[in-house]
């Protein structure tokens, strides 16, 4: 029985590796016809997000960090993996020996890691279970705890034959246990029905797009989030703009997970340059340009937001560390998203703090206490120290904990609010955290004055 612990008010919403319709935490079924460059554009993604942070792939996130990664291929042998590094993929090589040198990578050749066993054998067996050899893999995943992770395709890495109903459940409960476990966001590759591609028209709808993902429908119905893009027909997308060397998909999403594309159709550009798959919106612009803009204006908020709490936790003798559980990216769960504007995250945290620090407005400072780095402004009791002296010319005590954020709260959101009019005229609108009353902004006062 579910309890209110079980569905806390900070859950935060579904997030998604591509910051559009890659989901963490579920396992996608991304289903198109061979060669149509999936294997390709998924390492593409993989090894730049597991060495810069930064993936692309339909959409496009900057995650301010480099993410673990798995990706397990039954076609590729190691040849054509390295092919594709070396020659495919634009800097991919250079990407992969910079994700290996973090420890972010693992890169597995199916047939050429099962062929020394005494008895190869696929991920899972003919009932869709996972056989031994697979129980293995999944065990050393689980403990790897990836964030992204990619098996191409099914059809190479299983005896199951997923006309069955039963076994394509049995293949997906596999897969959805692991990426809920592990919070990864998955990817499972499959092929499109004979001819699929040719049975679809400019009124095509999602529905049909997602019947011709191959195998039972229950594959599709097990799986949380699924994917199918084939060629566009002639007339479908005639305002999407196209340079030389792209082509388009047309794309349909089933999804149980609050995706806002999911039972619509939309265009996807397929660069042979650039070697990846960018999803449009109905506006016409890429996804992944828009999501790029939405970050960086996420990301300039929730500078105005940590300049007023970094300097009033500090004012507090309780200041943010500048790296470690204390610092404001790690402090982001349960302790700072309820006063941060909604759909943060703490990569965009972290980054808002760094340019803080690298435009000189938040300084990085020694604790008297412990001397451990911590962040605080000029004028303030870390900052200058001298000119917080008490009677007898001790400098403040240092408060140990983290900072009483809630407490900090009407206090950093009045800030906010004036530091964005101070900067974008008096009618900006400060997008505000779910739980604080909107009309209640003005009310409120700065305690102190602080350069904007």
């Amino acid at each position: 029985m579910l309890t209110s612990k079980d569905i806390s008010a900070a859950v935060k919403p579904q997030e998604y590796i591509d910051g559009y319709m890659l989901p963490f935490g579920a396992c996608t079924v991304l289903a198109t016809a061979g060669g149509s460059g999936k294997t390709t554009s998924s390492i593409g993604g993989a090894v730049s997000v597991a060495s810069s942070g930064d993936f692309h792939l339909f959409g496009h996130r900057q995650h301010g960090r480099p993410l673990k990664t798995v990706l397990v291929f039954g076609e590729e042998t190691p040849d054509m993996i390295a092919r594709k590094l070396h020659h495919e993929l634009p800097g991919g090589y250079s990407a992969f020996r910079a994700a290996e040198a973090l420890g972010n990578v693992i890169i597995i050749s199916w047939s050429t890691f099962i062929s020394g066993r005494a008895t190869p054998e696929k991920i899972w067996s003919e009932k869709g279970d996972l056989t031994e050899s697979g129980r293995e893999l999944f065990d050393a995943i689980e403990a790897y705890k990836p964030e992204f992770v990619l098996f191409d395709t099914l059809s190479s890495l299983s005896d199951g034959d997923y006309m069955q109903d039963r076994v394509a459940y049995s293949t997906m409960r596999t897969l959805n246990n692991l990426t809920h476990k592990t919070g990864a966001a998955g990817i499972i590759t499959s092929h499109l029905v004979k001819g699929g591609a040719s049975k679809v028209d400019e009124k095509s709808c999602a529905d049909d797009l997602i019947a011709l993902s191959r195998g039972s429908a229950a594959l599709v119905n097990a799986a949380r989030h699924a994917i199918v893009l084939v060629p566009s027909p002639a007339g479908a997308f005639p305002g999407v703009q196209r340079k030389e060397g792209e082509s388009v998909w047309m794309c349909g999403v089933k999804s149980n997970l609050g995706f806002a594309g999911a039972g619509s159709v939309f265009p996807v550009i397929r660069s042979t340059d650039l070697r990846t798959f960018t999803a449009f919106s109905a506006a016409g612009g890429s996804v992944a340009e828009e999501a790029d803009a939405a970050d960086k204006m996420m990301v300039r908020v929730l500078e105005d937001y940590l300049l007023g709490l970094i300097h009033y936790a500090a004012a507090d003798m309780q200041p943010f560390a500048e790296s470690g559980k204390m610092s404001p990216e790690n402090l982001y769960g349960d302790l700072l998203a309820p006063v941060l504007p909604k759909g943060a995250s703490a990569g965009q945290v972290k980054r808002a703090v760094d340019n803080l620090i690298r435009s000189e407005h938040v300084k990085v400072c020694r604790s008297t206490a412990t001397g451990t780095p911590v962040l605080d402004v000029d004028g303030g009791p870390f900052a200058n120290p001298e000119l917080h002296l008490d009677e007898k010319g001790k400098e403040p005590k240092f408060r140990k904990g983290a900072p009483d954020v809630r407490a900090l709260a009407d206090r950093v959101i009045r800030f906010a609010a004036d530091r964005m009019k101070h900067r974008e005229g008096p009618d900006a609108k400060l997008p505000l955290p779910a739980e604080f009353d909107a009309a209640a902004v003005d009310e409120l006062d700065v305690q102190d004055d602080m350069p904007m």
